[in-house]
């Protein structure tokens, strides 16, 4: 028997595909660069996979990878938090929030209406964390 849990994430979701280049340490404490694709983003973070495992509460940076008329564009990296670290078949499902406040992705998130009862917003509380069954 499954028991529903409620829903902690509260702000809006989008599965998007997105080409991110992630660099930060690994566990090992070695400096990696790895080119990986979003499996979804919102407004405050995004989840992607990595083959390279990381901490949790680690420091990376996500540099989106934008072309246009064929040419690659150079986008500033933008540092972010690790919140979950989760064991794949594949290698390392990651969710990070941002920890500086700029737009990375094409989508128009909807802007929800506070709520004043609710405690002030954690990034724990919005990146999603898996549910174990």
């Amino acid at each position: 028997m499954t028991v529903a849990r409620p829903e902690r994430r509260r702000e809006y979701r989008e599965t998007r595909s997105v080409p991110v280049e992630i660099s930060g340490f690994d566990v090992r404490a070695r400096f990696f660069t790895e080119r990986t694709k979003t499996l979804d983003v919102s407004d405050s973070g995004c989840r992607f996979e990595l083959r390279v495992e990381i901490e949790k509460h680690s420091a990376i940076s996500v540099r989106v990878i934008r072309r246009r008329n064929g040419m690659m564009m150079d986008d500033p990296p933008v540092l972010f938090r690790v919140v979950w670290v989760r064991h794949t078949h594949a290698g390392w499902m990651v969710a990070g929030t941002k920890l500086q406040p700029v737009r990375l992705w094409t989508v128009g998130f909807p802007v929800e209406p506070a709520d004043e009862n609710s405690p002030e917003d954690s990034p724990d509380a919005t990146a999603g964390e898996p549910r174990d069954a």
